[in-house]
C-alpha cells in the first residue's frame, strides 16, 4: 500500500501502478484531462472532483454531528451524466454509502429503498425533486438539489491541494462499505447488496485486466445506473483507469450508432450494452442508408461487449458480419459484480463464457 510521504512526490507520468488507482487518483494523475462527455458537455477529472468536494460540503452541512458522518446511507437520483458521478463522488469523499435509484421505478418501490437503507440524506436532480420530495419529508431527511449549474460553477473552484490528495484517493486506501444495490427482486421484495471499497477495487481490478482498459480508452455508455452493467462496468471501471466516458441521457438507436461510427474527438473504441440493444442497432443498420459499417468501425473500435443475459448465437454472428468484431460476452450479477468474461483472444462462443 503506498504511503502518504511517497503521495507527496509522485510523478504525475506513471509513478503509481495501475492497481492502486481509482478515479481520485486519476484526477489527481491527469486533472485536465476529459473524463465525462454528456450532452451538457465535457467535464475533467478535476472539475468532477471540484464538484464533488463542493457537493460533500453541501452533505456535511445538513448533518448533524459532522463526526458521524461517515457509513451514512444516502440515495441519489440523478441524471445518467456527469451529476450522477458527482452525487457518487461525494458520497464517498463523506464516507457514506451510496445507493443509486431508478427514475422509471414506481413510488412505493423508492419508497422501499429508502426506508430499507434507513437512508440520512437525498441527493436528486431537480427534474426528480417530485419523487423524492414526498420521501424526504416522510422520512424527515434533507433533500439536495444537484443541478448543472451547481457543476458549472465548479470550474472556478477547481484548486485541489496535492497535501490533500490522501482524502481523495480513498480507492487506494481504504474498505469500508461504499454501495448498496437492490437486487430485482424477481423471487420476493428486492434485496440490499453491500459492496465495499474492496471488493469494488477488485471488480474493476479485474476488468481492466481482462479487457485491457486503459487511460487511452474511451466508453461509451447507454445503460442504466442502478444495475453493475452500466454503472460499474461502463463508468466507474473506466473513470477508474483513467479513461473517458461519453454518457447517454437514455439509448437511442440513431444516436448510438452515430457516437459509435462518428465520433472523433475523442473516439469510441469501446462499447458494451445488452443483448436487446445489439439486436435493435442491427434492425437499424438494415433499413438505413449507412455504409461502410464493417470499415468505419475497424478505424478506432477495438472492444464490443455484452453481459446482464445470454448473447443468442443468431445476434454474435451478425454482429460479426456487420462489424467484423466478435462479441465478448460477460457474466455478472449484483451480489458479485463482473465474475466471468470470455477472453480477448482466442475463439468465443456465443452464449457461453470462456474464464478470464
Amino acid at each position: 500500500m503506498l504511503r502518504q510521504p511517497f503521495l507527496r512526490f509522485f510523478n504525475q507520468k506513471n509513478l503509481l501502478s495501475l492497481s492502486c488507482r481509482s478515479v481520485y487518483r486519476s484526477a489527481l494523475d491527469s486533472p485536465n484531462k476529459v473524463a465525462v462527455i454528456d450532452s451538457n458537455g465535457r467535464y475533467s477529472y478535476s472539475h468532477l472532483l471540484s464538484a464533488s468536494v463542493q457537493l460533500r460540503d453541501k452533505l456535511l452541512s445538513v448533518t448533524d454531528d459532522k463526526e458521524k458522518s461517515a457509513h451514512k446511507r444516502i440515495a441519489f437520483l440523478c441524471n445518467p451524466d456527469a451529476s450522477f458521478v458527482v452525487a457518487q463522488w461525494a458520497c464517498w469523499l463523506s464516507r457514506a454509502i451510496c445507493i443509486p435509484l431508478c427514475k422509471d421505478h414506481p413510488q412505493s418501490l423508492l419508497d422501499y429503498y429508502v426506508d430499507d437503507a434507513k437512508c440520512s440524506h437525498l441527493i436528486v436532480s431537480p427534474e426528480y425533486e417530485k419523487l423524492l420530495r414526498p420521501l424526504a419529508d416522510k422520512f424527515k431527511i434533507p433533500l439536495i438539489i444537484i443541478t448543472n449549474k451547481d457543476i458549472e460553477l465548479s470550474k472556478t473552484k477547481q484548486n485541489i491541494q496535492v497535501s490533500n490528495e490522501k482524502q481523495f484517493d480513498i480507492f487506494s486506501t481504504n474498505s469500508d462499505d461504499a454501495l448498496i444495490l437492490y437486487t430485482s427482486g424477481t423471487t420476493g421484495k428486492p434485496k440490499g447488496v453491500v459492496h465495499t471499497i474492496a471488493t469494488l477495487r477488485a471488480q474493476m481490478d479485474a476488468m481492466l485486466s481482462a479487457w485491457r482498459l486503459t487511460k487511452n480508452d474511451t466508453i461509451l455508455n447507454v445503460l442504466p445506473l442502478h444495475h453493475v452493467h452500466g454503472m460499474i462496468n461502463c463508468v466507474m471501471s473506466p473513470l477508474y483507469a483513467g479513461g473517458t466516458v461519453v454518457m447517454m441521457n437514455k439509448f437511442d438507436v440513431e444516436q448510438t450508432w452515430d457516437h459509435l461510427l462518428n465520433d472523433r474527438n475523442p473516439a469510441i473504441n469501446v462499447f458494451s450494452a445488452v443483448p436487446t440493444i445489439y439486436i435493435k442497432l442491427i434492425e437499424h443498420i438494415k433499413n438505413s442508408s449507412i455504409k461502410d459499417v464493417k470499415k468505419l468501425c475497424s478505424n478506432h473500435i477495438r472492444l464490443f461487449l455484452s453481459g446482464s443475459s445470454a448473447l443468442p448465437e443468431s445476434v454474435f454472428q451478425k454482429w460479426f458480419e456487420l462489424t467484423g468484431f466478435e462479441i465478448v460476452e460477460q457474466f455478472g450479477s449484483s451480489e458479485t459484480g463482473r465474475v466471468l468474461s470470455n477472453k480477448l483472444e482466442g475463439k468465443k462462443l456465443a452464449g457461453k463464457k470462456n474464464i478470464s
